[in-house]
């Protein structure tokens, strides 16, 4: 079941909550809307980042921006009110904007046509994983850009789940960076919880692999 837009109703008995997926754009989103997706990210990604921070440096310091442009996608995987997973997508003519007015390298992305889209921010509850959300997920959102015409998706990988989700995809890895632009033909990892709600100069695009599936 799908629907356009997040509900903004609070209340909801247990006779109405429903699995769906929600498909809208983020400037049509009310501010408490985009709160309560903003606070999703943060949960999770910051959950994620936390362990892997103590695990190597025994720090949990993040610094993580969740702004987004008011063209992004946004794709909700809902239980009742509930978020179990979402993903962001921006068409490549806006990735391009935001990524030549922050100074980031456009060698980073694989920008061959306008009418492609980069998936970024995918994220799943973290009491939710290992039940193929994230993998429905991005399959559901192939299936929504190709009723929009969109040619070809990509994605940035930095771990292991992340790059098999999008293999169980048909997504091929096209490169890997690190630091050089390594290249590695079809072979690596990859994975798509990017860490950063907005791509801005601060990342460092290093140790990721560029992936790509077109439809």
């Amino acid at each position: 079941m799908e629907q356009n837009i997040i509900s903004d109703n609070v209340e909801v008995s247990k006779e109405c909550i429903k699995k769906q997926y929600i498909t809208t754009i983020y400037s049509k989103l009310s501010n408490k809307q985009k709160k309560k997706i903003i606070s999703f990210l943060k949960s999770n990604f910051i959950s994620d980042i936390d362990r892997r921070m103590q695990l190597f440096s025994g720090t949990c310091e993040t610094n993580i921006n969740f702004e987004f442009q008011d063209s992004t996608i946004i794709i909700l995987d809902m239980d009742g009110e509930k978020i179990r997973g979402c993903v962001s997508v921006l068409y490549n003519k806006y990735l391009k904007e935001k990524l030549t007015n922050n100074n980031v390298s456009l060698d980073y992305y694989h920008l061959d046509e306008d009418c492609g889209c980069f998936i970024y921010n995918l994220c799943v509850d973290i009491n939710l994983r290992n039940q193929n959300i994230a993998t429905n997920l991005i399959q559901f959102t192939i299936n929504k850009m190709k009723e929009l015409n969109i040619i070809y998706l990509h994605t940035h990988a930095e771990n292991e789940i992340s790059k098999n989700i999008f293999l169980k995809n048909d997504f091929i890895v096209i490169e890997r960076d690190q630091g050089d632009q390594g290249n590695q033909g079809n072979q690596g990892n990859q994975g798509n919880q990017e860490n950063q709600g907005e791509i801005n100069n601060e990342v460092e695009l290093k140790n990721i692999y560029i992936m790509t599936k077109y439809i």
